[in-house]
């Protein structure tokens, strides 16, 4: 059987917690997205923080890489050994802590019980976008133990019925396996039936998610709450049902009423008119559609963790020497960061006037740099893409979140390469992502 340890999160105290969250938001930040398993630290990161975190067990490098069939074994093994019973109390548990839900523990216990032991089935296995119709698994997966840390303490279990997170879960048994749920769980749980079974007739999930974020859940928690529970087969929409009715495959989840359906089945087909599937609802949870909700006790407040102040990050310096902000014109130069250790500089050719609003004719010019610029280097250069020189009519720029104002009525740029045959549309937070084309340091 494949061994669990390494996918089994540390436990610190309130304080480390707090810490090692503030730290991996920054290396997990999209923006600072590396190679595929490989996280990007930031230069501006203090070398004792990334040290500290791999003391304590989040090295943000580590890597674990392990395969379909050793997935499913793992699952399969250390899933039956756990009861139902155990995984519903350890979900229920966290409904009433400060923790997200995490539905995971449930889940996991469930799909392996269900479960049967299986290869890899899908229709071209040597794809690199092969995944199996049975677990969703790819042939081969990869596992960084820091970023679920992070999201373990942020959203709870992600999505629903995923293998990674059944693992990490299922990793966790010694720390959450004897956990009691406390009063105020149990009650904010059939709160959350009551309200659920009690929806308009054609009440959609996203008014699901509305209702039961109304009981004092936040936006993320009401949504994780309410696929674990469709997941588990307490909302149903028959013939797609969920895995306490029977085994429920991959394939069969990921069907959609509509494209524009985000949601897995059965949670995507489930209306207000289904109500609440309370033969599971009592198998799982001991709750009845004809008992009342216990009384809900007031929440504790939240206990306030000392925070270690963070170094300045290096990047802040100079900001308060940029231009004000106002919508661009021509010859701007604006400075967009893309990074936490990295800014690049953005010409405004020209304006255009749309329905949609003012455009700005963009384009990358100059060098990345680790600091908030504050003046335009001398000999401006543009920065083509791979396939030749590119530009992008932006709006919003003056908006987006890392911009900057830093120089007026700049003299064109210069370069020797003829204009893009086309220039896409979008807005300034393209930019951002869109950078790494035209700078090779940012790949």
């Amino acid at each position: 059987m494949t061994s669990l340890a390494p996918l089994s999160l540390p436990s610190l105290s309130a304080e480390d917690t707090s810490r090692a969250v503030s730290l991996l938001k920054r290396i997990h930040d999209p923006r600072n997205a590396g190679a595929p398993g490989k996280p990007y630290i930031p230069r501006t990161m203090a070398a004792s923080d990334v040290d500290w975190l791999r003391t304590v067990g989040l090295d943000p490098s580590a890597v674990i890489t392990l395969s379909h069939d050793a997935v499913v074994k793992a699952v399969l093994s250390s899933g039956r050994g756990w009861s139902v019973e155990a995984g519903s109390q350890a979900f229920v548990s966290s409904l009433g802590g400060e923790e997200a839900p995490h539905g995971c523990f449930l889940e996991a216990v469930l799909l392996a019980h269900a479960m049967p032991p299986h290869a890899l089935d899908a229709p071209d296995p040597k794809s690199p976008t092969a995944w199996c119709r049975v677990c969703g698994l790819s042939p081969e997966e990869t596992f960084e133990p820091s970023r679920f840390f992070l999201d373990w303490h942020r959203n709870g279990s992600g999505v629903p019925g995923t293998m990674d997170w059944m693992l990490v879960a299922l990793a966790q048994r010694a720390e959450w396996g004897a956990r009691t749920p406390t009063p105020r769980a149990r009650a904010l749980l059939a709160r959350t039936l009551a309200v659920l079974d009690g929806l308009p007739p054609e009440a959609s999930p996203s008014a699901a998610f509305e209702a039961v974020r109304g009981l004092g859940f936040s936006q993320g928690a009401a949504r994780s709450l309410v696929e674990t529970l469709a997941f588990v087969g307490v909302l149903e929409a028959p013939p797609h049902v969920g895995m306490a009715t029977r085994f429920v495959s991959f394939a069969e989840r990921e069907q959609r009423p509509t494209v524009r359906v985000e949601v897995d089945a059965p949670l995507g087909f489930w209306r207000g008119r289904h109500g609440v599937q309370w033969k599971n609802a009592e198998v799982l949870f001991g709750l009845r559609k004809d008992t009342p909700p216990p009384p809900l006790e007031p929440a504790k407040p939240a206990k306030k963790v000392a925070r270690k102040k963070a170094e300045p990050v290096a990047t802040q310096k100079g900001r308060a020497r940029t231009l004000p902000r106002r919508p661009p014109v021509a010859g701007d130069v604006w400075a967009l960061r893309v990074r936490e250790d990295a800014w690049v500089l953005v010409y405004a050719w020209s304006i255009q006037q749309t329905p949609r609003g003012p455009y700005a004719l963009c384009e990358f010019v100059g060098e990345p740099s680790v600091e908030c610029p504050t003046q335009v280097p001398a000999g401006l250069k543009t920065r083509p893409r791979y396939d030749g020189r590119w530009q992008h009519w932006t709006s919003a720029l003056e908006k987006t979140t890392g911009s900057a104002l830093i120089a007026e009525k700049v003299a064109a740029p210069l370069t020797h390469d003829p204009l893009p045959d086309r220039v896409s549309f979008g807005s300034g937070k393209d930019l951002a992502w869109l950078s790494c084309h035209c700078f090779a340091s940012l790949e």
